[in-house]
């Protein structure tokens, strides 16, 4: 038996660990089918192609791309099939491929886009913050301490914490993150994202799938959701992610109904980042599958692997290459 885990972060956005160790750590863990999936980023899939002995796990590139949504939180996948022989032929020499080698520039645009915006929100949030601590008596970060973290190139909220506790002893974690929260919604921060619709144009004209995750996080009711997820699938979205930990076996049922009505694929994955989050394990999405990608019935299964097909053929493609 191996696992399919279709969602995983790495230190490349919100996770901890490098694209080695993650693969390395989903190895471990039975994952037999692996995509990393960092937000608005796709350096992790380079490093990986260039530094992962990826022989007994196949690596699907992807993305985690932030779309604009004002009622909550809209993410979609990416998974880019088209790369999936590149990647996992051993016989090629990684060492000479660039992000623009293997990704669009219309990709890579996104993920300036979110960079940019990401690090005026962390201008915008570093501002607020100093007012809180202010406020609470603890030392300011200076505009040459802001500027010199904002221009780390995967900057995030995580980076600034850490640095504040390492500056100021009399911090603590809990602390400087309610600190932090607190900045986030007093800065007014510029919207993070992309149109949906403009999202679901340039993933389909990579060739890549799409799949809506967390569906649970667009604060949708039924009715709602299964009229957005038929607007996005109008947009030309190809799948969306039944099996993650922040939906109960009512979500689950949902989802997979609106997947059936709007003859969507489903999929999966563990949502991993890490430390940060240490009650998610790799390979806990749900998705399970003998080595083969072939499956008989079988009630263990959260998900049957034909009702993935669209991993089933990006996969055995790879396979075939390898033989």
């Amino acid at each position: 038996m191996g696992k399919i885990d279709l969602h995983t972060h790495t230190e490349l956005s919100d996770g901890t660990l490098t694209p080695l160790l993650l693969v390395q750590q989903a190895k471990l863990k039975g994952v037999k089918v692996l995509s990393i999936t960092d937000h608005d980023e796709v350096l992790g899939n380079l490093l990986a192609f260039q530094t992962v002995d990826l022989n007994g796990i196949t690596l699907i590139p992807g993305i985690e791309c932030t779309a604009k949504f004002p009622r909550g939180m809209m993410h979609i996948c990416a998974y880019f099939s088209s790369l999936i022989e590149l990647i996992n032929n051993p016989n090629i020499n990684a060492s000479k491929y660039t992000l623009g080698d293997l990704f669009s520039s219309e990709i890579l645009d996104i993920v300036d886009r979110q960079k940019t915006i990401r690090k005026n929100n962390l201008w915008l949030n570093s501002q607020k913050l100093n007012e809180q601590l202010k406020a609470n008596g603890k030392a300011p970060l200076t505009e040459d301490e802001i500027e010199s973290l904002i221009s780390i190139p995967k900057v995030r909220g995580k980076h600034i914490q850490k640095y504040l506790l390492s500056k100021d002893k009399s911090l603590n974690p809990k602390e400087i993150t309610a600190f932090f929260k607190l900045a986030k919604r007093e800065s007014f921060p510029l919207e993070e994202g992309i149109e949906p619709e403009e999202l679901l144009n340039i993933i389909k004209s990579t060739g890549a799938y799409s799949s809506l995750a967390h569906a649970k996080t667009l604060n949708l009711d039924p009715n709602d959701l299964r009229k957005e997820v038929h607007t996005l699938k109008e947009y030309g979205l190809d799948a969306i992610e039944v099996q993650h930990h922040l939906h109960n076996q009512n979500d689950r049922n949902l989802i997979e109904t609106i997947a059936e009505e709007e003859s969507l694929f489903i999929s999966g994955g563990s949502d991993y980042h890490g430390e940060v989050k240490p009650s998610i394990s790799l390979g806990t999405g749900g998705i399970v599958a003998p080595n083969d990608l072939t499956n008989e019935d079988n009630e263990n299964y959260s998900i049957n692997i034909d009702e993935l097909s669209f991993v089933k053929e990006m996969v055995e493609n790879a396979q075939q290459h390898r033989r």
